[in-house]
């Protein structure tokens, strides 16, 4: 992206947002109707599967699909883009659909698309998923080091498994959610190897994670 990247607008993505506002702009509440029931439609199609439950919403054009216990999120994500339908994000137990603001006109494939995946997951066998919410359970410990000294420290990179004990130069953060799991400054301790063991294992994304290990202070 350094490579590529720019400070100056991109033309068509502009001109792509002018189209959509003026698409915005003129729909009617005809078209406004036809989409809502369309994605009311598509919430019956998908709620057809004992494999996920279909979240309730404020917003009627974000399906949200939450696996149950043992079925992985991204395995069911990824079934669904081999049948061309793809999610807008994948948590460890959520996929995120967004409907258009038009009608959806393949129904019947949709359909066909629930039924496939549904006896591609049953022939799988179920895995412990662990919950997010029991990332953060227990408080976060204090900084072992000021923000001063840190900035008077080398850093040094090491493999995770050998980082235990050590003290964090970087966050190590699971997104989502997109909260660090690890702070820097923090001392890293087993139960954070464990932890971060299981979100891989799961094909949880993982930022500041390189080559299975992470920068440390070297005191």
């Amino acid at each position: 992206m350094q490579m590529v990247q720019s400070s100056s607008p991109s033309y068509p993505l502009m001109v792509s947002l002018d189209l959509s506002r003026k698409f915005l702009a003129t729909m009617t509440e005809i078209n406004i109707q036809a989409a809502l029931e369309s994605a009311a439609h598509v919430k019956r199609v998908l709620q057809a599967s004992d494999k996920w439950q279909l979240m309730p919403s404020d917003d009627p054009l974000k399906l949200t699909l939450q696996v149950d216990k043992g079925v992985s999120a991204k395995e069911t994500a990824a079934l669904f883009e081999q049948e061309n339908i793809y999610p807008e994000l994948t948590t460890h137990n959520q996929i995120l659909f967004i409907h258009g603001i038009a009608p959806f006109p393949h129904i019947e494939s949709l359909e066909k698309t629930v039924e496939t995946v549904n006896e591609q997951l049953k022939k799988r066998d179920n895995h412990d998923i662990i919950e997010m919410k029991d990332l953060f359970l227990k408080s976060t410990q204090e900084l072992s080091l000021s923000y001063q000294k840190m900035d008077q420290l080398q850093q040094v990179f090491v493999p995770f498994h050998e980082a235990i004990g050590y003290i964090a130069a970087e966050p190590i953060i699971p997104y989502p959610p997109g909260i660090p799991l690890i702070l820097k400054g923090e001392k890293v301790t087993e139960a954070h190897l464990e932890m971060v063991t299981q979100l891989k294992q799961q094909q949880v994304s993982i930022q500041k994670w390189e080559k299975h290990g992470m920068m440390i202070f070297q005191q």
